[in-house]
């Protein structure tokens, strides 16, 4: 979607991100610019910018935190960076997973059956169990 608006290859994560900017100062429908920059994070989580994909989805999340795409697009780029992490910092790495864990539950909680990660992150989950040692925990937010 996104890339169709700006003409922009998804090979091409970082020059996304002057585009997106460029889009969303003209773009006024507040679920276009969310469903946007859900696609901005997925094309950089393509280009393995997972570091701006993670804050792009948060950008998301901020503003709704049940988006189940984001939920699921932040739990895969966690774990990718979990491992590129943990092979030199181990104790960071953990980290990583365990937010991928509780944002993978999160998402398992609120999406239906039929969306397209559901039995992927059912997998990952197990998969953090067993090789990371990490379980979902329940988070608690802080109001500001």
């Amino acid at each position: 979607m996104l890339m169709s608006r700006t003409g922009a290859e998804r090979t091409k994560g970082k020059e996304l991100l002057a585009a997106f900017q460029e889009y969303m100062a003209v773009e006024t429908d507040a679920k276009k610019k969310s469903s946007s920059q859900v696609a901005l994070a997925e094309a950089l989580q393509d280009s393995n910018e997972f570091d701006l994909a993670i804050a792009e989805y948060e950008k998301v999340l901020s503003v709704d935190p049940n988006n189940v795409d984001a939920l699921a697009g932040i739990s895969l780029s966690l774990v990718n960076v979990g491992y590129m992490t943990s092979e030199t910092n181990a104790a960071k790495g953990k980290e990583h997973f365990q937010q991928a864990a509780n944002y993978l539950q999160k998402y398992l909680d609120l999406a239906p059956d039929t969306h397209k990660y559901k039995n992927d992150a059912k997998g990952i989950i197990e998969t953090l169990k067993s090789e990371q040692k990490v379980a979902p925990q329940k988070t608690t937010r802080k109001k500001q």
